[in-house]
């Protein structure tokens, strides 16, 4: 079959269906590829969309679909279909924040945080998510190294999408960056050293340098 020839592929309309599209996206023939992508293009018009593709990165059984569930909510999710699924943020953000933490599969895992990140850009400016920072303060002292990574990663990309925003909570950041800088796996240091980077273009004040300051003997040990 011609990629000008794609035969359709049917709305998902529960689970099953919709990880046989999302596994679809793997496939190497590229008609196959092509019906999944046209069907999903479809798929994502509707606001419902967004509690159906939290379904399979909450508790998908297979771990290609989960991460792809989360790899094209990411990419899809703009401002105007985020506004209209307003009715489920609540769910999507609890469910984010337990997925971070139960999920065991790294790929998969550093896919939810990106999503995670997606929907702070979305969501913090106008006050919203109030509980993530503190979320993210707690994954920091877990003993799981993978936990406090994807702490530190997501310190990193919300200091770079949100520094204006985090820049407020400057002591706070600095104290997960003291501890990530610490930390004894070398995943975490060379983590909470980016996230250092990420907020120093929006420091305003010279109590914000000198705080920033006092990270620069820690990070210089690190390496």
């Amino acid at each position: 079959m011609s990629n000008d020839n794609v035969r359709p592929m049917d709305q998902p309309k529960n689970p099953n269906q919709l990880e046989r599209v999302l596994l679809a996206m793997l496939n190497p023939q590229n008609n196959i590829r092509r019906a999944a992508e046209k069907c999903l293009e479809t798929f994502f018009e509707n606001a419902a969309c967004v509690p159906a593709m939290m379904q399979q990165i909450m508790s998908g059984p297979d771990a290609r679909a989960r991460q792809m569930a989360a790899v094209l909510l990411r990419k899809r999710l703009s401002v105007g279909l985020w506004r209209s699924s307003e009715k489920h943020w609540n769910a999507t953000t609890n469910g984010l924040m337990r997925r971070l933490v139960e999920e065991s599969v790294w790929p998969v895992r550093k896919a939810v945080a990106a999503l995670a990140c997606r929907v702070a850009k979305l969501t913090i400016p106008d006050g919203k998510w109030p509980q993530l920072l503190g979320f993210l303060v707690q994954l920091s002292t877990k003993p799981k190294e993978e936990l406090r990574t994807v702490s530190m990663l997501l310190f990193r990309a919300m200091g770079e999408n949100l520094g204006q925003h985090m820049v407020k909570h400057l002591e706070k950041y600095a104290k997960v960056c003291v501890q990530g800088l610490r930390d004894p796996a070398v995943r975490v240091r060379v983590e909470a050293f980016r996230a250092m980077e990420g907020v120093v273009g929006y420091l305003e004040t010279k109590e914000h340098v000198e705080m920033y300051g006092n990270l620069i003997p820690l990070a210089v040990k690190s390496d």
